[in-house]
């Protein structure tokens, strides 16, 4: 396998991680945003460099969070990634997006598509993999677009 199939299916496997962990991804940056409120709020003392202080962790409240960390891993630029699934789920026709939503909360493919499933959607397995696979084409591509992941190297 070449080095840009490698790195192209690392890709499809980060993101697939992304989409599974989205709750977790909103919680903790909601814990960051948290926190600087919580830093800015306690703030001491009535000296005249006070509105200044409160100015800077004002405008770190705004801008994004660069990193977080969930459960044993890292991830630069969350906000970002929840744009990338926001603006993918957005960018799927209805059904499709809700099998996905399915298939990212825990459901296996094959419970999607057996119909003696209470999760089942209608689909044959083969096409819940060919969504499947659109999804997360979509996906890589937008996380393209905001610079998040490469999926070749550029020479």
């Amino acid at each position: 396998m070449s080095k840009d199939e490698t790195r192209r299916k690392k890709s499809y496997k980060f993101v697939k991680k992304i989409f599974a962990n989205e709750q977790l991804i909103k919680l903790a940056v909601v814990e960051a945003k948290t926190a600087e409120r919580r830093e800015m709020c306690g703030g001491g003392g009535g000296n005249s460099y006070r509105s200044d202080i409160t100015a800077g962790k004002t405008i770190r409240i705004l801008t994004p969070v660069p990193i977080v960390r969930i459960d044993d891993w890292l991830l630069r630029r969350p906000e970002d990634w929840l744009k990338v699934i926001a603006l993918t789920y957005a960018n799927t026709r209805e059904l499709e997006r809700e099998v996905m939503r399915k298939y990212y909360n825990g459901y296996k493919i094959s419970e999607l598509a057996n119909e003696a499933s209470p999760h089942y959607c209608g689909y044959a397995e083969s096409t819940l993999f060919a969504i499947l696979d659109r999804f997360q084409s979509l996906a890589v591509e937008i996380a393209c677009q905001f610079g998040l992941i490469r999926v070749v190297d550029i020479a």
